[in-house]
């Protein structure tokens, strides 16, 4: 399967001074980069150097970054900002502070797969 043809997923990262995090949640998306179609990190009025990092990261990382800035008015908000954003077939909501699992976004979309008629996983 070709890049273009597997990188159907967007991430959503609502982050809010988040420069301490960043690094390491981004980092948990790189063993699934080649189903990444976008990573969009919604910036919420961050204070401290978090777009900076995150971008570094993403290079760092191989990952298709774009920051989206604004004031949104909390996490919720964020994701719903980047969710209207998102070119992706399927959505993936990352909190700034976590991290995904190891293979975690291929188990999400083989589960789809499996399951064409599911809307959530």
């Amino acid at each position: 399967m070709s890049r273009e043809a597997a990188a159907d997923i967007t991430v959503v990262i609502p982050a809010k001074n988040a420069v301490a995090t960043i690094d390491a949640a981004l980092g948990s998306l790189a063993r699934d980069s080649a189903l990444i179609r976008e990573v969009l990190l919604v910036d919420d009025g961050c204070e401290d150097r978090t777009a900076i990092v995150a971008a570094e990261s993403a290079v760092r990382h191989g990952l298709p970054l774009e920051v989206v800035a604004g004031r949104f008015g909390g996490a919720g908000a964020a994701r719903n900002a980047g969710m209207a954003r998102a070119c992706g077939r399927f959505l993936f909501f990352l909190d700034a502070d976590d991290e995904v699992i190891e293979g975690g976004l291929t188990q999400l979309r083989e589960a789809f797969e499996r399951h064409p008629k599911a809307g959530l996983a």
